[in-house]
């Protein structure tokens, strides 16, 4: 795990609720059309025949990517439960999973400037 991975957290979670919002709305829609048909007995008379379908495809592919994605974000926070120092970990978690600015993290650790939280993660990242 790398800080590149953690810094995409926050974008991964957007993602994962973009696609689900389009996964909904392509649900939501159906497509509509007719085909002509006949009886299966003589005379064959045509008939005309609606057919309704959602575009299945895309669903999947659209699931299939939300799915790959949340595994990713479960990954991510596994690993951020396996860091054992309690300032690095309330950093990681405080700016990465949280979203909060290195002041306001720095800020609720009473930490004397921004440099301080930042300086403890990428310690922690380097020594890896």
């Amino acid at each position: 795990m790398t800080i590149q991975d953690l810094e995409q957290l926050q974008d991964m979670r957007r993602e994962i609720k973009a696609l689900e919002k389009r996964i909904e709305k392509e649900a939501a829609t159906m497509a509509v059309d007719s085909v002509t048909a006949s009886g299966g007995d003589f005379p064959y008379t045509p008939h005309q025949v609606r057919i309704y379908g959602m575009p299945i495809k895309l669903i999947r592919r659209l699931r299939k990517r939300a799915k790959k994605l949340d595994k990713r974000v479960l990954a991510t926070e596994a690993f951020i439960d396996t860091i054992e120092d309690s300032q690095v970990r309330q950093a990681v978690m405080l700016h990465y999973v949280v979203g909060k600015t290195w002041k306001q993290v720095a800020v609720q650790m009473r930490a004397c400037n921004e440099s301080v939280p930042r300086m403890i993660v990428q310690r922690f990242f380097d020594g890896k």
